[in-house]
């Protein structure tokens, strides 16, 4: 008398395999002793023979579907591999495309950015250069209101 996974162990299934066969026909595998449902000599032996058939029966099937499978999945992978290498080529075009560009535009931001330094130098000279004309116009004045002369306020203006 054997349990369901003492059966399963023996014939080298899983237990829920041998409950699908228990439930199609319980009286072909099982026998009840003291109360218990177990499987029997015979039971075990049909239970082989059983799984045996079922798996030789799907093994057979299933290199035949296999063989047809196995052709379309390759003819699909081909296939893929093409597109993916077609993709490949247009993104890699794309990148160096994307490159040169990225190149341009940080040599015009070099240049943009020496054009505002260089605006920058001419602007201070200039505001410098008018405040020392305003200083000669108007040295009196500027006195007065800084307390200093024009001399000393042109000294500060040059060291800045």
């Amino acid at each position: 008398m054997y349990t369901v996974a003492k059966a399963a162990s023996l014939i080298g299934c899983t237990r829920t395999t041998i409950y699908k066969y228990i439930k199609k026909d319980p009286d072909r595998y099982l026998v009840s002793r003291d109360g218990q449902r177990m499987i029997s000599e015979q039971g075990l032996e049909l239970l082989k023979a059983d799984v045996r058939d079922t798996l030789s029966r799907v093994s057979a099937s299933a290199d035949k579907v296999g063989d047809d499978t196995l052709k379309s999945r390759l003819q699909q992978a081909t296939e893929r591999i093409h597109l993916l290498e077609s993709a490949n080529t247009r993104l890699t075009a794309k990148i160096e495309s994307l490159t040169i560009q990225h190149d341009a535009d940080q040599a015009m931001i070099l240049m943009l950015q020496q054009a505002r330094a260089d605006t920058q130098k001419a602007l201070e000279n200039e505001q410098s250069l008018h405040l020392q004309t305003m200083i000669q116009a108007k040295g009196n004045w500027l006195t007065r209101l800084l307390g200093k002369t024009p001399k000393q306020i042109k000294t500060d203006a040059d060291v800045k």
